[in-house]
């Protein structure tokens, strides 16, 4: 019982510190007005383009950490297994769907790759480095998780228990569920921005 409160628990904190979205704030302090307000999603990226590359770094790390965060909890309290899944899965769809901004949110890429960093280090920081090389010989930020999340997702399903690749699908899906809605609404060239 006292395992479930605590997953719980971890789950909602997840889902609230991942409902803050920095880029609102960064580019609002260096522009004056909010990303959504200039067009975008409030992301790294969106930050980058917007503010200029403190402004972006400023807003990829915090994204990140927001994304870690209630999985190191997680671990520091020894949760392991399927417990971890609604806590790994719970930053990201806060950043996706946040409840402070009328479920409107950025895409979810930083905040799931912190969560994933910490969920399945061994695989997903060399399946990002992948991503993030494919990002830069292409100039398009979402690479790290188009390219990145498949080689990790290869990875796990060779070296990892179970839980914790379906834990670790079920965070690159939550991106992949906003990424498909963003695409909806917005041209197919903003999908890869």
């Amino acid at each position: 019982m006292q395992t479930e409160i605590l997953v719980t628990a971890l789950t909602v904190l997840g889902y609230l510190v991942g409902s803050f979205l920095p880029a609102r704030w960064v580019v609002r302090r260096i522009r004056g007005r909010t990303p959504e307000e200039l067009g975008e999603n409030p992301g790294g990226n969106a930050a980058w383009r917007l503010a200029g590359p403190v402004a972006g770094v400023t807003v990829l790390l915090a994204d990140m950490a927001k994304g870690a965060l209630p999985v190191l909890l997680a671990r520091a309290a020894a949760l392991d297994g399927w417990w971890l899944l609604p806590v790994a899965v719970a930053p990201t769809a806060g950043h996706n769907w946040p409840l402070y901004t009328r479920f409107r949110g950025g895409r979810g890429l930083a905040a799931a790759l912190g969560a994933l960093f910490v969920l399945a280090p061994y695989q997903m920081l060399p399946a990002a480095a992948v991503g993030a090389l494919a990002a830069l010989l292409t100039r398009r930020m979402p690479f790290v998780g188009y390219v990145g999340f498949p080689v990790g997702l290869v990875l796990l399903l060779v070296t990892a228990p179970p839980a914790q690749t379906v834990s670790a699908l079920a965070v690159m899906l939550t991106v992949l569920l906003r990424q498909l809605g963003w695409g909806r609404s917005r041209s197919w060239d903003a999908m890869f921005r």
